[in-house]
């Protein structure tokens, strides 16, 4: 028979197998939180790579704009020097001198334009650096506050999982050991009732009288021509004059009616033989006593059987 160290190992299996199976059974909650978390972050990344992209293209903007207008300063600073010297040409002037003075003032002029467009494009450039920068920093934070509040609802759930988990094992363990309990009582109440029979059984055999308690030397508690082994159960209820036959079936008293049965039966060393048997009624049911199953077959009122 079990111990009771066995039933708490056995039941601490069956809790531990209980709270894995459930928490395997509700993993896809966990994955699927995973799997939602995985895709909000891609979105994410993907709208800041757009992002620096569109910057990107910004600063290829500023550049190319700032090349241009370079070039056409420079276009402007030639065909002003070109005018400039045919004008002279014509009047029979020489660049020298205060007339002179005018292709300084060309030059000069190109080089007014050429650092404003310089400094136009590192404004522009610089300006683009710092949306870079925010737009990497706003992605960072984002990023971060999606995966803690991601964090916080997957450790919810996973809680919320164990903790049913838990229940749920130590049911098991608890509905276990109940039923452990109940099958020893069941076992000991068993054992006590067998002990009880055997006892009203050595009473009924020392109380018995007539060759039908005679064990011959077998051991029998009934030993007749038809059958030879233990009493019927209900023989503990009561029984009739001959000491095996009990008076009851299943505690309910019989009483004898008018009506018998006859049938063709066979004593133990084959012998064939026509018995006559009454008729009994416990409640609204009938039956008789069949001698060879040493119990009483349920028939009905006129002898038929059921």
């Amino acid at each position: 028979m079990a111990s009771i160290n066995d039933w708490i190992n056995a039941a601490n299996n069956l809790k531990q197998q209980t709270i894995n199976d459930y928490v395997n059974k509700n993993q896809g909650i966990l994955n699927s939180i995973n799997s939602q978390r995985d895709a909000e972050l891609a979105g994410l990344a993907n709208s800041n790579q757009q992002a620096l992209n569109k910057l990107a293209q910004d600063k290829d903007t500023v550049n190319e704009t700032a090349l241009n207008n370079a070039k056409a300063a420079n276009v402007n600073r030639l065909l002003a020097l070109r005018d400039n010297k045919n004008a002279l040409s014509r009047a029979g002037l020489s660049s020298q001198g205060l007339v002179g003075s005018q292709v300084n003032s060309i030059n000069n002029n190109y080089g007014t334009n050429l650092n404003t467009i310089l400094k136009d494009k590192a404004t522009g450039l610089r300006d683009i650096e710092n949306q870079i920068n925010n737009t990497n920093l706003t992605y960072d934070t984002n990023k971060q506050n999606l995966t803690a509040q991601y964090a916080s609802t997957l450790a919810q759930q996973q809680a919320a999982i164990n903790n049913a988990a838990q229940q749920l094992g130590m049911q098991a363990y608890n509905d276990y050991i109940s039923q452990q309990q109940a099958y020893a009582n069941y076992e000991q109440q068993k054992a006590e009732a067998e002990r009880q029979y055997q006892l009203q059984l050595q009473q009924l055999r020392s109380s018995a009288s007539g060759s039908n308690w005679s064990d011959g030397g077998g051991g029998y508690a009934v030993n007749t021509a038809y059958y030879q082994g233990d009493l019927n159960p209900d023989a503990r209820n009561g029984t009739f004059s001959n000491g095996y036959q009990p008076n009851n079936v299943n505690g309910v008293k019989l009483s004898k009616t008018s009506n018998t049965i006859t049938f063709n039966t066979k004593t133990l060393s084959g012998q064939k033989q026509t018995v006559t048997q009454n008729i009994w009624k416990a409640g609204k049911k009938y039956y008789y006593w069949d001698g060879r199953y040493n119990r009483y077959i349920q028939c009905t009122k006129t002898g038929k059987k059921v």
